[in-house]
């Protein structure tokens, strides 16, 4: 328990135990060491913002937190993790209510704002942004965001609907995606399957919101299977794998 906090509401990691959490009521941003979880300490990393802080992602290159913040035309900041000194990345966003942020791995951010309702990306440096989701992709009020790398697809969590949407940016042709157990991708209107032993698989078909459309589960021998692709017509969604641990998205 931290003492004399407001609201605590944004969380970044640095991946190695480091933690940087922002008091959206306090103004403050505060690090959290959980490298010990039964030990966990805590330590103020800046006082007052001069603005109300809400997403938090950890840029581990720069040793810095970036932070979103709240209201309208909204800022985004840096904190250096060293000394607590906060800089301005970007002085008046146009946008309001910004509200999760994220990094794609290849030094891009994305960005949540509930007005306008929408996804912003930015460059490295964020001297460029550009808007890449809309309303019209399923978000409502988004909330916090999470990319995952390894996909190339956010995840929005929607305050507005508590639904979840996934948003891909890699190739939507899907190339092929290996695991030590088997392989998949989409080959045209089929999903193609190689196993190289028998083993168990389960398809599961995700709309924009996050809802099921289509599971099937078979046991496949050794070999090359096509299954027929589950999302059809202007339907928009993901494909997802399974089996044992290994997972395969596709889109």
């Amino acid at each position: 328990m931290i003492p004399g906090v407001g609201f605590l509401n944004g969380m970044g990691s640095n991946g190695a135990g480091l933690l940087v959490v922002s008091d959206f009521q306090g103004n403050r941003l505060y690090t959290v060491n959980a490298e010990d979880p039964s030990q966990m300490t805590y330590a103020q990393l800046t006082g007052n913002l001069g603005a109300t802080p809400n997403g938090v992602v950890i840029d581990t290159d720069n040793n810095r937190a970036i932070v979103v913040c709240w209201f309208n035309d909204a800022d985004i900041l840096a904190v250096d993790l060293e000394s607590g000194e906060v800089s301005t990345l970007v002085d008046g966003t146009g946008l309001g209510s910004l509200d999760g942020i994220d990094n794609d791995g290849n030094g891009q951010y994305y960005v949540s704002s509930w007005s306008p309702t929408r996804i912003t990306r930015y460059n490295a440096d964020f001297t460029e942004s550009e808007t890449v989701v809309t309303g019209a992709a399923g978000l409502s009020s988004p909330a916090d965001i999470s990319y995952a790398v390894a996909l190339d697809t956010l995840g929005v969590a929607n305050s507005g609907t508590d639904n979840v949407t996934f948003h891909g940016f890699g190739d939507p042709t899907s190339s092929v995606i290996e695991w030590a157990g088997f392989a998949a991708q989409r080959a045209g209107g089929d999903v193609l399957i190689e196993v190289p032993t028998g083993r168990s698989v389960e398809l599961t078909a995700y709309d924009a919101a996050g809802r099921v459309l289509v599971q099937r589960m078979e046991f496949l021998p050794a070999g090359t299977f096509r299954w027929p692709w589950p999302i059809t017509g202007q339907q928009i969604g993901i494909v997802q794998l399974r089996s044992g641990a290994d997972v395969i998205t596709l889109r």
